[in-house]
C-alpha cells in the first residue's frame, strides 16, 4: 500500500511503511523481447508445419561419415508410409557454396509432400558437415551411397538435384555410383568444369555429353551472373547458343526451352528451363521449383501428387521467426541497460552532416570490389581464420575501420569526440557492457537452438540466415568476432558522433547511412540485365551475391549500435552484438576450407583459454554486481524513496 504524507511542497507518496521499500527495484522485462520470443515460437512452429506437411512427412538430422572419414551431415524427409516394405523414390538435394541444407527446402518440401524422400545435404564444409569444403567430391558420392542404403528407399528411382557448386556435389555422386541414380537437375549449374571466378574445385566437375549425366534437366536463370563462368557465354541471353550446351544436348542450334532431347526411356533425355530470376534465386522461384518436381514426376515413379506449392509459407515463418530472434536482441539489451544520461557529444550538422554521411556510404561501396579482389590472396584460409568468404569480409571490414578511424582523428583531436563519453570509465563498466552485448545475442542463439530441437528450423530469409551452429562453428565465430569488434567500435562511434541523429530519425540514418552504398552497388552489378548485358563488374559474381546479406547486417548493427548507446551511455555494448551477430551470421553460413581441428597450441590456448577468462570476468562483474544491490537495499531500507 502506497501513503502519502505532506511536505512542503504539497502532497507526495511516502513508502517509508511499504515492504517495497526494503527490496531492490525488479527491472521490468522490455515488451520488445516479449513481442520477439512470441514472433519466434509462431514462426517457428508455423515453418514446422509447413516443413512437415502437417505431420504428414517426418523430418530428422542425418549423420554419416564419407569419404577419408569426413562426418556429413543434412535433414531427412521420410513421407508417411514409407516403409522398408513400402520403399519410395529418392532424391538427393544439395545447396551451393557458402550456403547450407535449409536453402533447398523449397525443392524438398515439394518433392516430400509428393512421396518421395529427400536427403538435403550439408555438402563438405558446410553446415553440419566437417571442414574442409571441397573435399572427396563435396560429399557428394558418400551422400548417393548413403541414401541408397536406406531400406526404405527404391533404389531404382533415384534422383539427384543441386544448385550451383551443388550441381557440382551431385555429378561427382552421377559419376562415382553411375547406376545409382535416373535422373539429374541442375539449378544454375553446368556439367562442365568452370572458370577461375567460380573457386577452387571446380576442375573436377565431369564433363557433360549427350550420354553423361543420364536424364538431365537444366534449369538456368536469365539473369545467370556465372553464364561465363559456367557455360562459357558472358551474356547469359546467349546461353541456349552455347556450344557446350549444344554439345551436352545434341544439337547444332540453340536449345529450345521446353523442349525434350533425347529418349527419357534411354536415359537421355534433356530439357531447358529459364525462369526470370537471378543465379541465387532459382532455389526460391516458383518455375524453377516447379521444373524440378515435373522432371522427377517425368522420370521417375512411384511418387504421388500434390496441388500447388506451399514452401513459401515456411520461408515466411522463418522470416518471422528471424525478425523475432533479432527484436529479443534488443528486448534483452534494454531490460538489462541501467540507462544512465546519455554522454553530451556533438555532432555534424548542416552540410557537415551531409557530407560525412556521403563518405559513410560511398566508402564501403567504393572499398567492396577492390578488396575482394586481393583478399583471397593476401587473407587465405588458415588454422586461426579457416573461411575464405569471412576473411574477405573481415578484411573489408577491417580496411573500412581503419579509413574511418582517421577520418575521425581532427576530430579527437579537437575534442569533439570525446572518447570519455562514449567508452566505458573502468574496467567493470566495460565488463558489463561486454556482458550485455553477450547476453543479448546469446539469447537470440538459445532461442535458434531451441528452434533447431523444437522445430528443426532456424531464422533466415533466403540468402540471410542464423542457423543453429556447430561446435566448431561457434569456435570459429569467436575467432572473427573479436576482429570483427574494432570495426564495430569505430563503426558505433561514428553513428553515435558525428552522425549522431535525435529521435525516430536516428533509427532511420543508422540504418540508411552504411547500407545504402552498397545496395546501390548491387543494382549497378545488375544495371546491364535489363538490356541484355552482363555485370558491369565481370568476375565478381560471388561478392555480389555476398554483399546481399552485407547490406542487411550493415543496416541492423546501424540501428542496434544507436538503441544501446541510447540505453546505456557507451559504444560498446552494441558493437560487441553487433560482432558476435555477424560474425555468427557469416561463420554458421558459408564455407569452411581448413578444419578446427588442426589448431596448434597457441590456437588452442585462444579456444579455450578466452573463453574461460571471459566467464571468470562475466561471473565476477555479475557476483559484483549483486552485491551492490543488496548495499543499496540496506541502505535505503526505511528511507521513504525506491532508487530509480
Amino acid at each position: 500500500m502506497t501513503l502519502t504524507r505532506k511536505t512542503s511542497t504539497g502532497t507526495t507518496p511516502s513508502t517509508e511503511h511499504s515492504p517495497a521499500a526494503s527490496r531492490a527495484p525488479v527491472r521490468r522485462i522490455s515488451l520488445l523481447f516479449v513481442v520477439g520470443l512470441a514472433l519466434v515460437l509462431v514462426g517457428g512452429a508455423f515453418a514446422a508445419v509447413v516443413n512437415t506437411d502437417f505431420g504428414r512427412v517426418s523430418v530428422t538430422d542425418t549423420r554419416f561419415t564419407g569419404e577419408g572419414g569426413q562426418s556429413l551431415g543434412g535433414l531427412l524427409y521420410v513421407p508417411d508410409g514409407v516403409t522398408a516394405d513400402s520403399p519410395a523414390p529418392a532424391v538427393l538435394a544439395v545447396h551451393g557454396y557458402v550456403n547450407s541444407r535449409e536453402t533447398m527446402s523449397p525443392v524438398s518440401i515439394e518433392l516430400a509432400r509428393r512421396g518421395y524422400v529427400v536427403l538435403e545435404l550439408d555438402q563438405a564444409g558446410h553446415g553440419t558437415s566437417a571442414a574442409p569444403a571441397f573435399a572427396h567430391g563435396y560429399g557428394g558420392p558418400a551422400a548417393l551411397r548413403h541414401l541408397r542404403s536406406l531400406d526404405f528407399v527404391d533404389r531404382d528411382n533415384v534422383g539427384l538435384v543441386g544448385h550451383s557448386m551443388g550441381g557440382w556435389t551431385v555429378l561427382q555422386a552421377a559419376a562415382a555410383v553411375p547406376d545409382g541414380y535416373r535422373s539429374l537437375v541442375l539449378m544454375s549449374s553446368a556439367p562442365f568444369p568452370a572458370g577461375p571466378s567460380t573457386g577452387g574445385g571446380a576442375a573436377a566437375t565431369p564433363k557433360g555429353t549427350t550420354t553423361f549425366p543420364r536424364n538431365t534437366a537444366v534449369v538456368v536463370s536469365t539473369v545467370e551472373e556465372f553464364s561465363g563462368s559456367m557455360w562459357q557465354s558472358a551474356n547469359p541471353v546467349d546461353i541456349n547458343g552455347a556450344p557446350n550446351m549444344e554439345s551436352l544436348f545434341g544439337t547444332d542450334s540453340p536449345v529450345r526451352e521446353g523442349t525434350v532431347y533425347g529418349d527419357v526411356g534411354a536415359g537421355t533425355g534433356r530439357v531447358l528451363h529459364r525462369p526470370s530470376t537471378v543465379h541465387a534465386g532459382v532455389t526460391h522461384d516458383p518455375a524453377a521449383v516447379g521444373h524440378v518436381v515435373d522432371w522427377f514426376g517425368r522420370t521417375l515413379t512411384g511418387a504421388g501428387s500434390a496441388g500447388g506449392q506451399v514452401w513459401w509459407l515456411k520461408e515466411l515463418g522463418t522470416l518471422v521467426a528471424m525478425v523475432g530472434g533479432v527484436l529479443s536482441v534488443f528486448g534483452v539489451a534494454k531490460t538489462l541497460a541501467r540507462r544512465p544520461e546519455r554522454p553530451a557529444v556533438p555532432a555534424a550538422t548542416g552540410r557537415g552532416w551531409w557530407v560525412a554521411a556521403l563518405a559513410a556510404t560511398a566508402i564501403p561501396a567504393i572499398t567492396f570490389i577492390p578488396v575482394m579482389k586481393y583478399a583471397p590472396k593476401l587473407f587465405p584460409p588458415g588454422a586461426w581464420f579457416s573461411q575464405s568468404v569471412s576473411n574477405w569480409v573481415l578484411a573489408w571490414a577491417l580496411l573500412n575501420a581503419v579509413i574511418t578511424a582517421v577520418a575521425l582523428v581532427p576530430w579527437l583531436v579537437r575534442g569533439w569526440v570525446p572518447l570519455s563519453g562514449v567508452l566505458p570509465g573502468s574496467w567493470r563498466a566495460a565488463g558489463r557492457a561486454v556482458g550485455l552485448g553477450a547476453a543479448a545475442v546469446g539469447t537470440m542463439l538459445g532461442l535458434v537452438l531451441a528452434s533447431d530441437l523444437l522445430f528443426k528450423t532456424d531464422f533466415r530469409f533466403w540468402v540471410l540466415a542464423f542457423r543453429a551452429p556447430t561446435a566448431p562453428q561457434l569456435v570459429t565465430a569467436f575467432c572473427y568476432a573479436l576482429p570483427l569488434l574494432v570495426f564495430f567500435v569505430v563503426f558505433s562511434t561514428l553513428l553515435n558522433t558525428q552522425l549522431r541523429v535525435g529521435g525516430r530519425r536516428g533509427y532511420w540514418a543508422a540504418a540508411l547511412v552504411p547500407s545504402v552504398g552498397l545496395a546501390v552497388l548491387v543494382l549497378v552489378q545488375y544495371s546491364r540485365f535489363p538490356f541484355g548485358g552482363e555485370l558491369v563488374f565481370p568476375g565478381y559474381q560471388l561478392h555480389t551475391i555476398v554483399a546481399y546479406q552485407v547490406v542487411v547486417l550493415l543496416a541492423v548493427a546501424g540501428v542496434l549500435c544507436v538503441a544501446l548507446f541510447r540505453w546505456t551511455g557507451s559504444v560498446l555494448p552494441g558493437a560487441v552484438a553487433s560482432a558476435l551477430l555477424a560474425a555468427w551470421c557469416m561463420t554458421a553460413g558459408t564455407a569452411t576450407q581448413a578444419a578446427v581441428g588442426e589448431w596448434g597450441p597457441v590456437p588452442w590456448a585462444v579456444r579455450l583459454v578466452l573463453p574461460l577468462l571471459a566467464g571468470v570476468v562475466l561471473l565476477v562483474v555479475a557476483v559484483r554486481s549483486r552485491r551492490g544491490v543488496t548495499g543499496s537495499d540496506s541502505t535505503s531500507g526505511g528511507s521513504g524513496s525506491v532508487p530509480a
